[in-house]
């Protein structure tokens, strides 16, 4: 009893910084990247995705959820890379942020082997639950085997501190999205599941890579 007290309070947390998240997070799109505006929005974006990791964690032991785990870790280090990015201008890098980086990119790997040789159905990439988490997947070991080898190379700046930021936070945003159209538009049994879980990914994933093609030319305003 208390345990589903405890949780349903941590659920409601969730929600309500998730969504805070998602708001802040598209808004910050929107207006002028790097004004007050967006400076304040990211604040509040990064605020409400600590409020999702810290509930997420403890909500995927409470009630075990391995994909509930997985999408808070996935966000956590992506926002905490995104946010590393904008803080130190100078282009310091943490210790903590290296390791979190090749710490990703080796569970990635490792998700990505147990997804390709797990056994039991005809095929391993014919379940949602195993595409979704093999893009995922892909995805940590593209983003944060990218970080790691750039965060070796010495300070990041200028046009890759942006670049960084950009596509850390976006990723992030990419994960609070699936879950929100999870959870909402999963009651509608006419959109197929992998279509909600995959789908932000596909959307998203191409503007992400235009626009950072944009700052490294120089025509992203920002």
């Amino acid at each position: 009893m208390t345990s589903n007290i405890v949780f349903n309070i941590l659920l409601t947390l969730h929600i309500v910084g998730g969504s805070i998240a998602l708001l802040a997070g598209y808004g910050a799109l929107v207006v002028k990247r790097g004004g007050p505006r967006h400076r304040l929005l990211g604040k509040i974006y990064v605020g409400g995705m600590v409020t999702v990791v810290l509930t997420g964690f403890p909500m995927s032991i409470l009630h075990p959820n391995p994909f509930l785990f997985g999408i808070v870790l996935f966000s956590g280090y992506f926002v905490f890379s995104g946010w590393t990015a904008a803080a130190y201008r100078k282009g310091e890098t943490l210790l903590l942020e290296r390791a979190a980086a090749v710490g990703l990119t080796l569970l990635s790997l490792s998700v990505i082997i147990y997804l390709v040789l797990a056994q039991g159905d005809s095929s391993p990439f014919l379940t949602t639950g195993r595409t979704t988490g093999l893009v995922f997947a892909l995805i940590g070991v593209v983003v944060a085997g990218r970080d790691s080898l750039v965060l070796r190379s010495g300070p990041l700046l200028g046009k890759d501190r942006i670049i960084k930021h950009l596509i850390s936070m976006c990723a992030a945003l990419i994960s609070t999205t699936t879950a929100v159209a999870v959870t909402v538009l999963g009651a509608f049994p006419q959109i197929p599941e992998l279509v909600l879980w995959i789908g932000p990914t596909l959307v998203l994933s191409p503007v992400i890579s235009y626009w950072a093609r944009q700052v490294k030319v120089g025509s992203f305003k920002y």
